[in-house]
């Protein structure tokens, strides 16, 4: 411990220029966030740099790779060494944006009480996302330079996979190419995460107990690959089964009705050509509730045999629902059917086997708030004030609240709600800048608003069958010919024309 000590405080001593630098830009960061919001991105992106360099820095300082370094004639015990740095990572990186959140906490006024296990957590996923693996990057490397060319190359390579996996077609073994429901990718994420933590802490401790940065490198470059191939190849059906043991409650849905409703309801992409988009009607919600469809798998089974199945689809909400129907929740289902199978079967009835996966959002609490300028406490951690345009704002610290948030403006207003949410149970994400917004439209007199929120109960699936399907009548041409305007009535040829005078 007294050696960890030592060394400790050399590091302190060597860097404290760095450091004073990481202690200025968290204070900005801090600030900006408070005070100048247009400008939070470019603090946070000069932390994140600031925060691998401090962390090359202090690693490099007694360098592992090699065998001619000074520190080996000491001799440091490698866990004095390896407790030194990670204490100072600890001290000098993770302590300030600790404070610059605090400061966030108590500036833009939210409870400190409230924002406490956020505030933990974010820093659990700073230490693990962040430092961790900078750490176990800066021992693999012998300098700056390296350390700064190997993550630029991880970097690049996360820009390309994420842009190959946007273009890339629907894939039945990667989940990754599915799109499944938002709201649960938590799940995946969390599984990736906790496979780079278990590798950089092995990688960590191997380098400083052994010395042996080409054993190391190859098990870091195994890590890499085993947490991309969980994070692409988790099926959505696991993270459904996992977020489905989460619920609160149970919910019987053999009373729910499934149907189609008319195309003319039907939002297509911007390139329609070839989508068949299926408005489905769930109905028989309890009036106590609300559902929400996170996701959607279709099976088209033809007259003849022949079948196509869409995999997973995000499927957009319709208007209807809570806003209109509490009974009824309205989902629009885009589908790129196989040309094949669309030629073929266009024109005849096909069985649609539709299987849902929808949540259940009940346990309303409400609060009518004025709409001033300054912010005022709402519900769940939320605080809420008039922004641009006169539009309701609310914001929120360390993650959006996971509950449904409406706001109404008015005795005849109409309500809104924020689509955006996640099931994540964790009380934070990841990120440096922690407050999230989200705003709301609202009359320009209104001089109050009423804000509630409602909470997932459930999380379940239903499968029901369609049959008599013409794909030809979900088509964009078809929904062109179902807003057609009636043509104009036309005179009768046998009655004689009228003369003006």
């Amino acid at each position: 411990m007294r050696q960890a000590i030592h060394i400790f405080k050399k590091d302190a001593r060597a860097l404290w220029l760095e450091v004073l630098l990481l202690l200025a830009l968290a204070a900005l960061l801090g600030w900006t966030e408070t005070h100048f919001a247009g400008a939070a991105g470019v603090a946070e992106l000069l932390v994140i740099l600031a925060v691998n360099y401090v962390i090359a820095r202090v690693v490099h300082a007694e360098v592992i790779p090699g065998h001619n370094q000074f520190w080996l004639t000491r001799p440091y015990r490698w866990k004095s060494l390896l407790g030194a740095k990670l204490l100072f990572v600890l001290v000098f990186v993770n302590i300030p944006i600790f404070a610059a959140q605090c400061y966030m906490i108590v500036a833009e006024g939210f409870s400190f009480t409230q924002s406490l296990p956020g505030l933990i957590w974010s820093q659990v996923l700073m230490v693990v996302c962040v430092s961790l693996p900078a750490t176990c990057l800066a021992s693999l490397t012998a300098g700056l330079m390296p350390f700064l060319l190997s993550e630029f190359i991880m970097v690049g390579a996360a820009f390309i996979s994420d842009a190959m996996l946007v273009r890339a077609s629907r894939s039945s073994f990667l989940g990754a190419l599915q799109a499944g429901p938002g709201a649960i990718e938590w799940v995946r994420d969390s599984l990736g995460l906790v496979v780079v933590t278990c590798f950089a802490l092995f990688v960590l401790r191997l380098q400083y107990k052994t010395r042996q940065t080409e054993i190391g490198t190859r098990w870091a470059i195994g890590g890499a690959v085993v947490a991309a191939i969980v994070f692409l190849c988790t099926p959505w059906t696991l993270a459904m089964g996992v977020q489905s043991a989460l619920s609160k409650q149970a919910f019987d849905g053999s009373s729910l009705n499934v149907g189609l409703e008319s195309v003319s309801k039907s939002v297509f992409p911007p390139n329609p050509v070839g989508a068949v988009s299926l408005p489905i009607a769930v109905k028989g919600t309890p009036a106590s509730q609300e559902l929400e469809v996170d996701a959607l798998s279709i099976t088209l089974v033809a007259a003849d045999g022949q079948t196509w199945n869409s995999g997973y689809v995000a499927p957009i909400e319709l208007e209807g629902g809570a806003k209109s129907d509490p009974a009824e929740t309205l989902a629009d289902g885009i589908l790129h059917v196989d040309p094949a199978f669309l030629n073929s079967e266009g024109a005849r009835p096909v069985t649609v086997h539709a299987k849902l996966y929808l949540t259940s959002f009940g346990d309303p609490h409400s609060v009518t708030v004025p709409i001033q300028p300054q912010p005022v406490n709402a519900l769940d951690g939320l605080r809420c004030a008039v922004g641009f345009f006169h539009q309701f704002s609310c914001q929120s610290i360390f993650r959006w609240p996971r509950r449904r948030v409406y706001a109404k403006t008015g005795e005849d207003g109409v309500e809104s709600y924020i689509r955006t949410i996640s099931y994540s149970p964790f009380p934070a994400t990841l990120g440096f800048n922690p407050i999230e917004g989200h705003s709301f439209p609202t009359r320009p007199d209104a001089t109050q608003a009423t804000v509630t929120t409602k909470a997932p109960l459930s999380y379940f699936q239903i499968e029901r069958e369609i049959p008599g399907v013409s794909l030809a009548d979900f088509t964009i041409d078809a929904k062109r010919r179902a807003l057609r305007p009636p043509p104009l009535p036309t005179s009768s040829p046998s009655e004689p024309a009228r003369r003006d005078r």
